[in-house]
């Protein structure tokens, strides 16, 4: 593999790509695991270094008054990285392919885009839902599913009934990203998981075996879309293969 940097390494991608590495016995890495600011930026450690890639797995997901460095984190720096990078790779979302939501994360992984389109060292990955191990870190869907299913004090569950997932296991998109890095790759592109699920359904896949309760609600389309559209690019389809039974499979085989 080319020799790399990794942004964001001490989150859940990153930490998980970063241990697939070692497994294959490849070392030719750097991890960035400290939070960085724009005016802080050490642009030597892309160049100084001879990177051939530079990847982009840092993000924020929410805003507020006080959370000052949401747009840096999301926009300003991906772009500074990559006018001083071989070839950058930028983890983007679904979210910026959103209709029927406009909250901070989706307009900011629009802008990023844009912008990033215009690049000709750049690769944009389009990924969406990652599962596949448990961070302590982390609050997600499925973080919230595996706190339910620990904890026997709990017996309700509400689950969105009319809101639509595409769950990406971690292993591929890991496999995904390898061959960008080997191949180069440029340009956008989506890298998912194969199925559509509800996620009732898939919190009663995840919950079959034990007697909870799982209570439907009706999404009120304030912070969750019903359906993102979104279908795995052409040639990263080879990597997507994991079905979601046998990544919730696999994903519990790690948790439990």
């Amino acid at each position: 593999m080319n020799k790399i940097v990794i942004f964001g390494s001490a989150g859940y991608l990153g930490k998980f790509y970063i241990n697939q590495l070692l497994d294959k016995q490849i070392f030719n890495f750097s991890a960035i695991v400290e939070k960085i600011s724009l005016k802080d930026l050490d642009v030597k450690k892309c160049i100084d270094r001879n990177f051939e890639s530079v990847l982009y797995f840092s993000t924020k997901l929410q805003s507020n008054k006080n959370d000052k460095d949401f747009y840096d984190v999301n926009v300003n720096i991906p772009i500074k990285l990559s006018e001083i990078s071989k070839h950058f790779v930028y983890l983007s979302s679904d979210y910026a392919l959103a209709e029927d939501i406009e909250n901070e994360y989706s307009k900011s992984k629009k802008e990023a885009e844009q912008l990033l389109k215009q690049k000709n060292n750049t690769c944009i990955l389009r990924t969406s839902s990652i599962y596949g191990y448990k961070s302590k870190k982390r609050k997600s869907f499925f973080s919230l599913l595996q706190d339910f299913y620990e904890d026997d004090s709990r017996k309700v569950l509400k689950v969105y009934k009319d809101s639509y997932i595409k769950p990406t296991f971690i292993d591929d998109l890991c496999n995904c990203i390898d061959f960008i890095v080997d191949k180069k790759l440029v340009g956008c592109y989506n890298g998912v998981g194969r199925e559509y699920i509800s996620r009732y359904d898939f919190a009663k896949k995840y919950l079959y075996e034990i007697a909870k309760e799982i209570i439907t609600i009706e999404n009120d389309k304030n912070d969750t879309q019903n359906f993102i559209e979104i279908e795995c690019s052409g040639i990263l389809k080879q990597f997507f293969l994991t079905g979601i039974d046998d990544g919730i499979k696999r994903h519990k085989e790690r948790v439990l």
